[in-house]
């Protein structure tokens, strides 16, 4: 038995609700908001492309593939020193001065060759655009 859709196929549905369901719902359902999701992107994840490897090396000099959301790098004239994805690790964060790919989901850079070999360095993307494209932080 088939469980899945072949691949390149899209399932379309449309329904329509009865009556008598919509009346149980407007009579019954109590809807309650517990909160408004502020997330303002995050990154999943980053492929170091040389090795193969997610979340664990950065190979200086490779591309380095970010995954996640809201990562596109909107850069306006007046704030180019401080945009931008940064690798923060021992002494002063270190820009990627190389963005090949800038898009919403997905940033290529290439690990700068300033970085120190062995060192944890985080990424902190800085960027003049919310994710959910609503303008300046």
């Amino acid at each position: 038995m088939e469980t899945s859709l072949a691949p390149g196929l899209h399932l379309e549905l449309r329904m329509q609700i009865a009556a008598a369901l919509r009346e149980y719902i407007k009579d019954r359902v109590k809807v309650q908001i517990d909160g408004i999701d502020d997330t303002d992107g995050f990154i999943a994840e980053a492929l170091d492309e040389k090795t193969g490897l997610v979340n664990e090396v950065m190979t200086i000099g490779n591309l380095l593939t970010v995954h996640g959301y809201g990562l596109k790098i909107e850069r306006e004239a007046a704030q180019q020193a401080v945009i931008g994805l940064w690798f923060d690790g021992p002494g002063p964060a270190t820009r990627a001065e190389i963005i090949a790919v800038n898009e919403p989901n997905t940033l290529k850079v290439i690990v700068p060759v300033g970085l120190t070999l062995g060192s944890d360095y985080g990424l902190v993307i800085v960027t003049p655009s919310s994710a959910k494209g609503n303008g300046p932080y």
